[in-house]
């Protein structure tokens, strides 16, 4: 079976972009790089995933945890992300690199989660 990101213009309905998706997860949020050339997306299998939107290419794959990933934000020159978990914990990674450059624990009241 096939797993794809399909992306359609909005005035034309024609296909701007089919990313390739090795997972049946589903994805929770996505957010193109501000230069409209990546986009990046949180899935619920804990896996951070960037495709080049030209070619449908992963441009990198970060495994964060086995938690349900609920939000993240990219940096303004798409090199770094951030992510948040059900837990409340906020992880901050290179996305070139994969490296994992900071975690943020207990961000969220436990109330709130």
């Amino acid at each position: 079976m096939r797993f794809a990101l399909v992306f359609l213009m909005a005035a034309t309905a024609a296909v701007a972009a089919d990313l390739p998706f090795s997972s049946p997860a589903t994805v929770g949020e996505l957010r193109f790089s501000s230069d409209g050339k990546s986009v990046v997306g949180v899935c619920e299998d804990g896996v951070v995933r960037s495709w080049d939107v030209e070619t449908g290419a992963i441009r990198s794959s970060v495994r964060l945890g086995a938690e349900k990933l609920r939000a993240m934000a990219l940096s303004n020159d798409a090199m770094k992300a951030a992510a948040s978990d059900k837990t409340g914990v906020i992880r901050v990674w290179d996305l070139k690199t994969g490296e994992m450059l900071k975690v943020l624990e207990d961000t969220i009241p436990a109330w709130m989660r």
